[in-house]
């Protein structure tokens, strides 16, 4: 983890693009979307869009 994350104040459904601009995770937007076509990884797909939900993250975050 690159920051330190205030879960609370990020919207519930978030997209790769948030979770790469507010660097939740120490990764670049390619593997950030490769997590998304992970198996386990909290992530829903509505049409092209990849959404993430924020609580979903943030457990994966804690178990990972």
């Amino acid at each position: 983890m690159s920051k330190i994350v205030n879960w609370e104040q990020l919207p519930i459904v978030l997209t790769p693009e948030i979770v790469w601009e507010k660097k939740i995770l120490p990764l670049g937007k390619r593997g950030i979307y490769e997590l998304c076509h992970s198996e386990g990884f909290p992530t829903v797909k509505a049409g092209k869009k990849f959404l993430i939900s924020r609580d979903g993250l943030r457990r994966w975050v804690e178990r990972n």
